[in-house]
């Protein structure tokens, strides 16, 4: 019975989430994710109460399920000497890595990246969650760099600095459409990626006036995954 439960869970939540992502939470009926799951409506209220805890269920579920670095972790663990401008530089092309690695090479289902955009540009009801449980900890870890790096800066720099780590990659979730066919007969998807972390870490560097990694100089960026 409860591998059963757990099944139509799933089930319900995958449906949801497709639904959701494509048409956004008050888009998205009852009735259509109970088909799309082939479960009954009062499956959804059994499991999950209501449409709004099924909504919360599914963004969890997408956190939970895919990759989220730490990326305080990652600078507490380099133990930095901030007088090495060039290790400098180059923890924080490795930081923009991982996080377009997170986005970009889970392995996780389509839907799963445009849910999270639904949310970030339509702030259904899930805003709170999506910040604290995904944005804020990595905009935190890097404003804290980045005051280390130039302790006189002011916090909206530091903060501003800090929007560059993401502010490409939901450009490029939000205009997945456009640009596959903008650039469909020109370039590989890998290759959009690829110069969309040297863009973002060089203007993140470049900011930080520390020197240009040399894999950003002789073109050496590598996306596990991709």
């Amino acid at each position: 019975m409860e591998t059963k439960n757990l099944t139509t869970k799933l089930a319900l939540i995958n449906a949801a989430g497709e639904l959701f992502a494509e048409h956004g939470f008050e888009g998205t009926s009852i009735r259509a994710i109970a088909d799309k799951a082939q479960v009954n409506i009062a499956g959804i209220k059994y499991h999950f109460g209501s449409k709004e805890a099924l909504y919360l269920h599914t963004i969890s579920h997408v956190f939970e399920s895919g990759k989220n670095t730490d990326l305080a972790e990652i600078i507490e663990e380099k133990q930095l000497n901030m007088d090495d401008r060039e290790e400098v530089a180059n923890l924080i092309l490795d930081l923009v890595i991982c996080c377009y690695e997170d986005v970009f090479c889970s392995g996780q289902p389509d839907w799963h990246t445009k849910l999270i955009m639904q949310e970030v540009l339509h702030n259904d009801c899930a805003i709170e969650y999506t910040v604290d449980y995904y944005f804020r900890p990595k905009h935190k870890a890097v404003v804290d760099l980045y005051k280390k790096v130039k302790p006189d800066s002011t916090t909206a720099e530091a903060y501003v600095w800090g929007f560059t780590l993401y502010s490409q990659m939901v450009f490029l979730m939000q205009m997945e459409k456009m640009l596959a066919v903008l650039t469909a007969e020109s370039c590989e998807q890998s290759e959009i990626l690829k110069e969309s972390v040297k863009l973002t870490a060089m203007s993140m560097i470049c900011k930080a006036e520390l020197p240009m990694p040399k894999r950003i100089t002789n073109n050496e960026i590598e996306l596990e995954g991709l």
